[in-house]
């Protein structure tokens, strides 16, 4: 199984501060996913290193791309 990486972990790989990566998963932007516990409460935010490569690919091929454009591509 592949390891699952924390928050922290992502915002030191990218770089970017904790808040910005709340703001991404808020807008739906990066690849993300939550774990429950077992009563299905508690969830916790967890990235995959595999997904987040790819989305970084993306990325690096779409070049800079604003909260505005993001928002705006995901409701067409």
């Amino acid at each position: 199984m592949e390891r699952l990486l924390k928050i922290n972990e992502v915002s030191d790989m990218l770089q970017v501060s904790r808040k910005t990566i709340y703001n991404w998963v808020c807008y739906g932007y990066i690849p993300h996913f939550k774990v429950y516990n077992t009563r299905g409460h508690g969830g916790v935010l967890r990235f995959r290193e595999s997904d987040l490569e790819k989305w970084l690919q993306r990325r690096k091929q779409d070049g800079r791309v604003t909260y505005k454009d993001m928002i705006f591509s995901q409701h067409n």
